[in-house]
This record gives structure tokens, C-alpha cells and sequence, in this order.
């Protein structure tokens, strides 16, 4: 990165030229595809193919969410966050948490790597588990991530020390016996590259001799972390 130096009035600045390499993305295919019969897709009331179209797009949209997170990287898989080396493992979980310390630990870790927390990823059994813990005394019901001073039918709101919070099921909740890990990281540090996003064709022509249609959906994407040292992961959350 550039540096920056006190320099004297008149002085000369000393340059500081950046080293800029390359990132490469190659993106992966994903693919489903799914016979119907010519019948059916006459008969069906709601219509079958708009509701494989909808379904299709969705098996590809959690399938990428798996490799986001835990992709091998073994072709054709993509590399997820898991497997990207560099990033930071903050924390192993002794216990069911009982606070939300090893998410400001994680805050504070990005912070010291100059990124900034834009997101929190995590499984919704972990969303779950949090959700449950009470604020500090056993006479107080009142959930600790409950903005309102109101009764528990109050919403509670994703956000985590002012950071949002997603949801992913795609992630593993095996990790040791069934823990599960959750990210915090800079968003605008964490790329998808879509070479080409979801496209769902319907062919009634190859499967002519049988009165069949094929649906096909296909996309080609990637991930990229151009710095690694702003994502951390927290790791086998015990729920």
C-alpha cells in the first residue's frame, strides 16, 4: 500500500509507488436440469414450468451460498470463505455463547486490520441460539438483542453491535460434532464475480421421440477476497 511521510516545507516528497497484482477469477458452472412431460406441462394448473423456473433459480442461489462459504476450491467447486487463506480465525467457542464478546472481539480485530464490519453471516440455528440469550440477571426474561424496552412480542431486529445480520442455512453445522462457524467481514472486501447469471431455458425438441421437454438453468460465478484480512471467521459455535 502507499505510505505517507512528514515532509518539510519545500522538502522533496519521497515517492511511494503501490504494488498491484492481479486477481484472477474463474468462474465455475452451476447447472441443473429437470425432465418434464409434454402432458403435464399442458395439464398443470399452476403451471409446472414457472414453478421449476422459481425453483431451479433457487437450488442455484443456495448452492452458490454453499460455495461462498464453503467451498473447496477443488475444480469445479469454488473456494470459499473457509478455505481462503489468510482470512482470520478469531475465536473457537469453548460453550454455548452467553454474550456477544467474540463478536465485538471480531469487530475489533477487522478494525485493527483497517477494514470496517459491514456484515455478519451465520446459520439460522445461531441466529437462534442468540436471539435466546437474556440480559445480565436470572430475574430478567427480556432478550439481550431486543432493542425495545417492551415484552418479548417486540421484534428483534439482525443487527449486531450496529451490523447487519444474514442468514444463511447453507452453512455446515458439523464442524466438530455440530458446531457452526459465522463471519463477520468488510463487504466491499468479499467479491462475486458473475460471468453469467442465472439462465433457464426450456427445450421441446431433443427429447422429441418421447413427448418430453427438458429445463435447463446454468450460471457461472466465482469469489474473490482481495484482502483476506477482512473477513474473520468465528468458528464451531456450540448451540
Amino acid at each position: 500500500a502507499p505510505t505517507a511521510a512528514w515532509t518539510a516545507e519545500g522538502g522533496t516528497i519521497t515517492p511511494s509507488d503501490p504494488g498491484y497484482t492481479d486477481l484472477v477469477a474463474t468462474p465455475r458452472k452451476l447447472a441443473s436440469l429437470q425432465t418434464i412431460s409434454n402432458e403435464l406441462i399442458a395439464d398443470s394448473n399452476p403451471d409446472v414450468v414457472s414453478l421449476l423456473e422459481m425453483q431451479v433459480a433457487r437450488a442455484l442461489a443456495l448452492k452458490f451460498d454453499l460455495g461462498v462459504f464453503e467451498g473447496s476450491g477443488t475444480a469445479p467447486e469454488i473456494r470459499g470463505l473457509k478455505n481462503v487463506v489468510g482470512i482470520t480465525l478469531d475465536a473457537t467457542l469453548a460453550a454455548a455463547p452467553t454474550n456477544l464478546d467474540v463478536f465485538a472481539a471480531a469487530i475489533a480485530t477487522l478494525e485493527t486490520n483497517n477494514a470496517s464490519a459491514t456484515a455478519i453471516v451465520m446459520h439460522p440455528r445461531t441466529w437462534g441460539t442468540l436471539s435466546m440469550i437474556k440480559e445480565g440477571t436470572t430475574a430478567n426474561n427480556k432478550p439481550l438483542l431486543q432493542e425495545s424496552a417492551g415484552s418479548g412480542g417486540q421484534a428483534v431486529e439482525r443487527f449486531i453491535y450496529g451490523v447487519p445480520v444474514y442468514l444463511s442455512s447453507q452453512l455446515a453445522i458439523n464442524e466438530g460434532t455440530a458446531e457452526s462457524s459465522a463471519y463477520v467481514y468488510d463487504a466491499s472486501q468479499v467479491v462475486a464475480v458473475f460471468r453469467q447469471d442465472t439462465r433457464i431455458e426450456l427445450d421441446r425438441s431433443r427429447l422429441f421421440n418421447t413427448d418430453q421437454s427438458e429445463l435447463r438453468a446454468i450460471m457461472r460465478a466465482d469469489l474473490v477476497v482481495p484482502n483476506p484480512l477482512a473477513v474473520v471467521r468465528i468458528s464451531k459455535f456450540i448451540v
